[in-house]
């Protein structure tokens, strides 16, 4: 299955986004506002399959899914194929398409 990655500003932009994973809900992740010192969102990943579609998490900013800099930060915190995609996309490297993710500190 493949998957396309964001733009090149959101990219840029999600790789700078400070993310936790939250201690006592393993789909719920804290990213921080890039614009709004202090807010931080919730992003939620589906628990079932679909963890490499970023139209499949939710967040609570009012982006849509795929340009969510706050998903593709906690996407990129979960996979480390999701990082890679994103640092070679705001490379300009490769086109905006990516192979889907190895999972949670898999080999890509």
């Amino acid at each position: 299955m493949m998957i396309t990655t964001p733009s090149r500003p959101v990219a840029a932009r999600a790789l700078c986004l400070p993310v936790e994973q939250s201690p006592t809900v393993s789909y719920l992740w804290r990213v921080g506002s890039g614009s709004e010192p202090g807010r931080v969102y919730d992003v939620y990943a589906p628990t079932g399959h679909g963890q490499d579609d970023p139209h499949n998490w939710q967040c609570e900013c009012i982006a849509p899914a795929g340009s969510c800099s706050h998903v593709w930060a906690a996407m990129a915190a979960n996979d480390s194929a999701v990082r890679k995609a994103l640092l070679r996309t705001r490379r300009g490297l490769v086109p905006a398409v990516m192979a889907q993710g190895s999972g949670r500190g898999g080999a890509s």
